[in-house]
């Protein structure tokens, strides 16, 4: 598993990319599931690493996304390989945004694990955050 050094500092990187923007919270629950999907200290730090690559192209270049499912708030969704997959031929990453001012990072992480972020017309499963609430006694 990953160490908690690692995860925070995954948080930062991620945090401190100019010209993305992320909700706190969901930033720290992103990072925490994915520690958990790629659970071997080597490929969360590789899978963060492409992550946070594929965050800065995005800032560059906004419109490299596709529109999400449900027409849903001008909401964009980037799919990369993590390098990871059991099925290579298979883009098993994405990172969820929307552009405003700066680029607004709404989520990211494995596509399928622990839960699609985008299913049926709704963006995000909220248990798994409210399980991660829970545990860290937020309310």
């Amino acid at each position: 598993m990953a160490s908690r050094k690692q995860k925070i500092e995954a948080i930062k990187r991620i945090a401190m990319i100019s010209g993305a923007e992320m909700n706190d919270f969901h930033l720290t629950a992103d990072v925490i599931i994915l520690a958990e999907v790629f659970s071997d200290p080597f490929e969360f730090n590789s899978v963060i690493e492409i992550i946070i690559k594929e965050i800065e192209e995005t800032v560059k270049d906004p419109s490299r996304g596709e529109d999400l499912k449900w027409d849903l708030r001008d909401l964009k969704k980037l799919k990369f390989y993590s390098g990871f997959n059991q099925y290579p031929q298979k883009k098993d990453l994405r990172v969820v945004y929307q552009l405003i001012k700066n680029i607004v990072v709404y989520g990211f992480g494995h596509r399928w694990l622990p839960k699609s972020i985008e299913e049926n017309g709704v963006l995000l499963d909220t248990s798994i955050y409210e399980k991660i609430k829970q545990r860290a006694g937020i309310r």
